[in-house]
């Protein structure tokens, strides 16, 4: 923890104030050490002292984990002309990714979701079949027997709705990386 900066964020509503010269002297510090560095930036906790390699009685200066991110913001901001801060490249980055791994997680799941309704949608219509098929066979063999009604054709269910009621289930597996399908509009909340 850099005590400097957590004293000087903590003392208050955190508000940092940072002058032309000041954040001209952070990038320079994220270049490399500085000798000329002001001890205002030691005393926001951005910089840090250090001895020098030169000689005894000099200090050179060095910018600190929280001058780091700082320096981001100020990149970000376009406040500075320094190379942007490869954690903030790196951050960028992992945001696309993200992104587009949340995109494909939700069209696998709509056409999961479809080839669930399309299953539920065989399976009911199967079982139909079979009780037809069974009423029909009965009315063969015994002439005037018929089912009772419940038992002949299926009721109603609730059944999953099919968000792509028109896309085969051979297309849904295909796997295309094309084929991007979309939501179908509703119609009864208008």
């Amino acid at each position: 923890m850099n005590a400097r900066f957590s004293e000087y964020v903590t003392s208050g509503a955190f508000n940092m104030t940072l002058t032309r010269s000041q954040i001209s002297t952070l990038a320079m510090l994220a270049s490399g050490a500085n000798e000329w560095a002001g001890a205002s930036l030691e005393r926001k906790g951005l910089a840090a002292p250090i001895a020098s390699s030169l000689a005894e009685d000099r200090v050179e200066w060095r910018i600190t984990g929280a001058g780091t991110i700082v320096m981001s913001l100020l990149f970000e901001a376009g406040l500075t002309n320094s190379g942007k801060d490869a954690t903030a490249i790196e951050v960028d980055r992992l945001n696309g990714a993200l992104g587009e791994a949340n995109t494909t997680i939700r069209d696998v799941r709509r056409k999961t979701w479809s080839m669930f309704a399309k299953l539920q949608e065989a399976e009911i219509d199967n079982a139909n079949l079979r009780r037809r098929i069974a009423s029909l066979e009965l009315e063969h063999k015994h002439p005037g027997v018929k089912l009772k009604a419940e038992f002949a054709d299926c009721a109603p269910l609730v059944t999953a709705r099919d968000p792509f009621p028109d896309v085969a289930a051979a297309d849904l597996l295909d796997g295309d990386p094309d084929f991007s399908p979309t939501e179908p509009e509703r119609t009864d909340h208008e």
